[in-house]
């Protein structure tokens, strides 16, 4: 998810830093929270690595901002 935050501050703030600079630990504060939530209430006597449900979630993330940012570039 550490790749992903900053481009989902960008789509939320626009492209000026100092924006970038609230929007982005908030974002990534954010995420990391339910991320923990989500990781300790799925199977609720056992936990998940966090860092296997941010990989599970963030990956297809990754890939979707690729494809929609250079879809018209050949």
């Amino acid at each position: 998810m550490g790749l992903i935050i900053p481009h989902l501050a960008r789509m939320v703030g626009g492209p000026k830093h100092g924006r970038l600079l609230i929007f982005a630990p908030l974002i990534g504060s954010i995420v990391m929270i339910w991320a923990d939530v989500l990781s300790r209430a799925m199977y609720s006597p056992e936990e998940i690595p966090i860092g296997v449900l941010t990989s599970l979630l963030g990956a297809p993330l990754f890939i979707w901002i690729i494809m929609t940012r250079y879809r018209h570039q050949g």
